[in-house]
């Protein structure tokens, strides 16, 4: 009798099975800031130098795509504020420059927002507005004239 066949039949080697899975795919990239918008971007205002003004202006903002799930934060700073009173305040901007004056959202699946942007001041002139997302900053100008 042969040695192996006394053993009986060889045990099957067992496979593992491993499961496949399809990776998840790559969270979409965070749209860039494609425009920054004032409107009105010149505003007249009574009185002149000393003389106290406020309003507002409509600040629009644009993404190259549509905004992921959860939306996308775009903050609007005011640069070189001073001799630029903030709405509810009674001193000047000076330590804070440039000052974070708001932020407007864009909503998942959309591309542009709008939002009131208050402003006021003491001297007539231009004040220098940015908006930031990521490391790209867009710039608007609103002018002041009496």
């Amino acid at each position: 009798m042969n040695p192996q066949e006394s053993r009986g039949p060889k045990p099957k080697k067992s496979r593992r099975e491993v499961p496949t899975s399809t990776p998840a795919p790559a969270p979409a990239p965070t749209p860039a800031l494609l425009s920054f918008s004032l409107s009105p971007e010149t505003v007249r205002v009574a009185g002149g130098y000393g003389i106290s003004f406020a309003g507002s202006v409509t600040c629009d903002v644009g993404l190259d795509a549509a905004a992921p799930p959860g939306g996308v934060r775009v903050d609007i700073f005011l640069v070189d504020a001073k001799l630029f009173l903030l709405p509810g305040t009674t001193d000047p901007g000076y330590a804070d420059n440039p000052k974070l004056v708001m932020s407007v959202v864009i909503a998942e699946s959309e591309a542009k927002a709008s939002k009131q942007l208050d402003y006021g001041g003491e001297s007539l002139g231009d004040f220098v507005y940015e908006a930031r997302l990521g490391t790209v900053t867009k710039t608007a100008v609103l002018h002041t004239i009496s």
